[in-house]
């Protein structure tokens, strides 16, 4: 059994990119997650590869619709940036971007939640008072 290398997780990463891309979600997140231990156990917490591989396994999670993951893990890619100076960076306006995109998706999951359904129903509609 090999153990774990850079560019081994290098390679890893980009096959789950590949998977995930084809279809084969669940095969590219698990892939996702094996690349984020192995830098991990490379490089520590606080490295920008491991920041890369929390940004990659956030898309896995919020495409599959876990937003909280996703934001979480967006977050801790941020906070990577920050402590190894990076937070000017490419990666980290990414990260930033993507961070914002999930909050506003759940922002519309909210605003779209049952209670408006239910508020819908008990609130008359009129001329002054449109329906929501």
């Amino acid at each position: 059994r090999l153990g774990p290398h850079a560019d081994l997780a290098d390679a890893l990463s980009t096959l789950a990119n590949l998977l995930q891309n084809t279809g084969a979600k669940e095969e590219g997140e698990a892939l996702h997650r094996r690349t984020l231990q192995m830098r991990r156990d490379i490089f520590g917490d606080q490295h920008e590869a491991v920041a890369s591989s929390l940004h990659n396994l956030a898309i896995s999670r919020y495409y599959e619709g876990d937003l909280e993951e996703a934001a979480a893990m967006w977050r801790e890619a941020l906070a990577v940036h920050v402590a190894i100076g990076e937070e000017d960076g490419y990666s980290a306006g990414t990260t930033m971007h993507t961070l914002a995109l999930a909050a506003t998706r759940r922002l519309y999951r909210w605003r779209r939640g049952p209670w408006r359904s239910a508020r819908r129903s008990s609130v008359p509609c009129t001329r002054m008072s449109p329906c929501p």
